[in-house]
């Protein structure tokens, strides 16, 4: 009878051990709302020919890897929960995405181990494309020491270069 008992107990030690939540490896930088106003208008050269808006006075900035490993999943599993994941004309289209993706990325950051009432570094973005206009979210991350401001596209889950000419027909940015 004791016999049987070991390997059941390994097996249960085993599952409990590989199936427990692996502590985050993410790390995020704090910087303050001058830091960040500055960041995007002088450092980026991004003017927004309608409005801009800041509204928090301190922002965690992720890390390019958190958007990837973490975010990223998480987005896509809330749109397909959700039956959000196919585009359709004025209803489910790039504004409706944006609203997505921030609600995702809000939701997502208050479940990190973050308690320091900073706000995620990430905002809506709207520019001209092709003549329309359209709508994206960004993040301003620390990559690797490097702060950056990064363009994702939430119709497509991923991270997309801007033209400086796409960038600079900003109508509006938020945080």
């Amino acid at each position: 009878m004791k016999i049987f008992l070991l390997p059941a107990i390994l097996v249960v030690l085993f599952l409990i051990i590989g199936c427990s939540p692996k502590s985050s490896t993410y790390s995020f930088t704090k910087i303050g709302l001058e830091q960040t106003v500055d960041f995007i208008t002088q450092t980026n050269h991004i003017k927004a020919m309608l409005y801009s808006d800041i509204s928090d006075e301190f922002y965690s900035m992720p890390t390019k890897a958190w958007v990837d490993d973490k975010f990223t999943p998480f987005f896509r599993n809330f749109l397909f929960q959700y039956s959000l994941n196919t585009y359709i004309e004025g209803k489910n289209d790039c504004d409706k995405s944006q609203n997505y993706a921030l609600t995702s990325g809000y939701i997502l950051f208050r479940k990190e181990t973050i308690k320091d009432g900073s706000a995620l570094a990430m905002g809506s973005f709207d520019y001209f494309s092709n003549l329309q206009r359209h709508s994206i979210v960004f993040f301003i991350v620390n990559d690797s020491g490097v702060k950056k401001i990064m363009f994702y596209e939430p119709q497509v889950q991923q991270f997309i270069e801007l033209s400086e000419e796409q960038q600079k027909s900003c109508t509006s940015w938020r945080m």
